[in-house]
């Protein structure tokens, strides 16, 4: 029982050391929701529900380098708003799974 306690002991004063170097290093992170809006490609018929929050998808050939497996955060529900979905022309997914934005429409500037 006595090799017990000690072992406890070192285990909660490593814990206690490897907190204090995480938290020396961790930041509070908030996102204002304004600016994460995300775009919607689409719409694609779900293929099959793997569980209670996972989907699959049927993605064009154009988007076959993009799992497609989503979660359902990642998903919307489809209504007819043509000005939140992007056509898939225009998005251009590159080898690293990613794409670069173009600004639209000016929408206000000061002087």
């Amino acid at each position: 029982m006595e090799k017990v306690k000690v072992i406890r002991e070192r285990v909660k004063i490593a814990q206690s050391r490897q907190k204090s170097y995480t938290d020396i290093s961790r930041r509070e992170l908030e996102f204002e929701k304004e600016k994460l809006s995300p775009r919607y490609i689409g719409p694609y018929h779900i293929t099959r529900r793997i569980d209670g929050v996972t989907y699959e998808l049927d993605l064009p050939v154009s988007l076959a380098s993009v799992h497609s497996v989503f979660h359902v955060s990642m998903l919307k529900k489809h209504i007819e708003d043509h000005s939140l979905v992007l056509p898939v022309e225009e998005v251009n997914v590159k080898d690293s799974l990613s794409y670069e934005e173009e600004p639209v429409a000016i929408l206000d500037r000061q002087v």
